[in-house]
């Protein structure tokens, strides 16, 4: 069974090496494609570069799309870490291909560079971003995606920024040729301290059609429907991505041009991987060891807002600077955790070709990105500063789906806001919580708000047994509905309660998480009441674990009964220090009193100082 670790716990170090790796992979693609760009914009059609953007773009975005079954099959089939390193080792095949282009100014063959470089990428990105469930224990996954993107944004920005100053030197290209040689070996060196990992299942079957394995892999991707709407948001990422980075370029030689030094319009993308840097850390942060993705709405709430700012930002530099900087940085909130979602839900067997779909669905973005933007600048004849109106607009309808659609993350995420408002919170042996599988957890009741404390310091989905009382309670009532809440009525008898009984059975005998109260009431004085015998019923015949919940210092809270009760007194402290404590888990047919004495010496520890 897959255990969850403590959402503190380090990222391995040799999962550094894969990062090490990203980055310098990062750092040659920029240093070669805007190389290859500003040679193509320069000797052919500098004054339409709309034309030359959309063609290098449906040439960037057609390998994705024929090879995307291929590199899903590769990446489950094979030893992902062995893929990764034959991939750095054909890299430099690519460089010789990109350094006769330069050298005789071959045009078509820069378009052939772009294509061979989309190639290499359509291989490698299913396997990083597979392998990093792998490689990392899962709360560390949220983590570990906000590094990765963090080195390739970062990277990216270095490989822009000398790929454009090296540009306007007398001899740029053996400069270029011999920097993207050293950061190829270097890459391959890190490569090969990526940790090992087994091959998967040989029973994939080979995809001899494209279009029939982009198919099946559709097919594959809608049959999880959480999957599919994952991997369609972070379609959305890259197509406005897309058009953020290539519009600021016409924005700002619209509005700056002449005012400003030429390299001050040439930086503005910059600010754009400055914030999703930032933005990425910041997610996995408020991830808290969780794949949150309550998160991605705001991140897309925030890329709305800042985008619409953009339309009012044409008479200043900076202020359109720093709006391009908090797009990026809600950016790096929307994408961090729809990456995390797609690489550890899906099975082991299927993370690669998952997410090789969804650098299908990703191209094909880029491609409609790229038909919109013609279409706008073209026919509409739109100025800049509207395009980044009609991005704004689009994304806000966009989130309005996405809520629609996860309203339990959403409710989540918000419970989690307003929680850490009040509270901070230490919890301890969430490794004891299983992440896949049946289980029941039985804290001690103390305050109105149990079940969020409990409910945001774990990864899944928790189903509470709660008094109907809660039910009726309007700010309660959605949220119970929402979370599946199951409610229970001692004051109407047996058979009431019975049923609430049944209805959680069903709930752990289909793989989740139940939580009940076995004190059966909120504590009066703080202390710990008697469990109740109604959680052996409960588990009766059933093979999941028991696992015993101590919550700490909540007495005294304003949602407790202690002074002058819930609701009725001001807070001693904000915020308030409390500890979640998931002791070891228990045989399913402990009993109710042996349970209770358990979690009073969980008590015992806890105030003893000895956890």
């Amino acid at each position: 069974m897959k255990k969850n670790l403590n959402p503190k716990t380090p990222l391995p170090g040799r999962f550094y090496a894969l990062a090490a790796t990203q980055a310098f992979a990062s750092l040659n693609h920029e240093l070669i494609i805007r190389f290859a760009e500003l040679f193509i914009i320069a000797g052919w059609a500098i004054t339409q570069p709309h034309d030359i953007i959309f063609i290098a773009t449906l040439v960037f975005a057609v390998p994705y799309i024929i090879f995307g079954p291929l590199a899903g099959y590769v990446a489950d089939r094979f030893s992902k870490s062995k893929v990764i390193i034959i991939l750095k080792v054909i890299e430099p095949a690519i460089l010789l291909v990109a350094s006769h282009a330069f050298t005789t100014n071959n045009i078509n063959l820069m378009f052939v560079v772009l294509f061979l470089f989309a190639t290499h990428n359509a291989f490698f990105n299913p396997v990083k971003l597979s392998i990093i469930p792998e490689i990392c224990p899962t709360p560390a996954i949220s983590k570990a995606n906000a590094w990765i993107q963090v080195t390739i944004f970062f990277f990216l920005m270095i490989g822009y920024c000398t790929a454009s100053y090296l540009f306007t030197e007398t001899s740029p290209t053996t400069i270029i040729v011999f920097i993207a040689v050293g950061v190829s070996v270097l890459g391959l060196i890190s490569a090969i301290f990526i940790p090992e990992t087994k091959s998967s299942s040989k029973d994939i079957p080979f995809p001899f059609e494209p279009v029939s394995g982009i198919i099946k892999n559709i097919i594959l991707l809608s049959q999880r429907k959480s999957h599919l709407l994952a991997s369609t948001t972070s379609c959305y990422f890259w197509v406005f991505g897309w058009l953020l980075n290539f519009n600021i370029f016409f924005y700002g030689r619209s509005y700056f041009t002449g005012i400003y030094d030429p390299i001050y319009v040439y930086i503005l993308p910059v600010f754009i991987g400055l914030g999703i840097l930032f933005g990425s850390l910041l997610s996995g942060r408020w991830s808290e060891g969780k794949i949150e993705l309550g998160l991605v709405p705001l991140g897309g709430a925030g890329m709305a807002f800042f985008s619409i700012c953009l339309f009012f930002s044409t008479g200043s530099y900076w202020f359109t600077a720093a709006f391009l900087f908090f797009s990026g940085l809600f950016g790096g909130v929307f994408i961090v955790p729809l990456l995390s979602y797609l690489e550890y839900h899906p099975e082991k067997n299927e993370r690669g070709r998952i997410l090789a779909t969804t650098g299908v669905f990703n191209a094909l973005g880029l491609a409609v990105g790229a038909v919109a933007f013609q279409y706008l600048v073209f026919h509409l004849k739109l100025p800049p500063e509207y395009i980044f109106l009609f991005m704004g607009i689009v994304t806000i309808f966009v989130i309005y789906i996405m809520i629609l659609k996860i309203p339990r993350f959403i409710m989540r995420f918000a419970a989690w806001m307003l929680v850490h408002t009040f509270y901070r919170i230490r919890v301890v042996g969430i490794e004891n919580v299983p992440y896949r599988g049946p289980a029941l957890l039985t804290p001690n009741h103390v305050s109105f708000i149990d079940f969020l404390l409990v409910g945001i310091t774990i990864q899944r989905f928790v189903k509470f047994v709660m008094l109907q009382a809660f039910f009726e309670i309007p700010i309660f009532k959605d949220l119970c509905k929402a979370y599946e809440t199951i409610p229970i009525n001692p004051q109407e008898g047996r058979a009431s309660v019975t049923k609430s009984i049944q209805k959680s059975r069903e709930k752990l005998l289909a793989g989740e998480v139940v939580c009940i109260f076995p004190e059966g009431k909120l504590t009066r004085d703080g202390e710990i009441d008697t469990f109740k015998p109604g959680m052996e019923s409960l588990m009766e015949g059933l093979d999941c674990p028991i696992i015993p919940v101590y919550q700490h210092n909540i007495w005294g809270s304003i949602f407790s009964y202690e002074g002058a009760g819930i609701g009725k007194k001001w807070p001693k402290e904000i915020p308030h220090h409390v500890t979640i404590y998931y002791g070891t888990p228990l045989p399913p047919n402990t009993k109710a009193a042996e349970v209770e004495r358990i979690v009073k010496q969980m008590e015992e520890e806890v105030k003893q100082g000895k956890i």
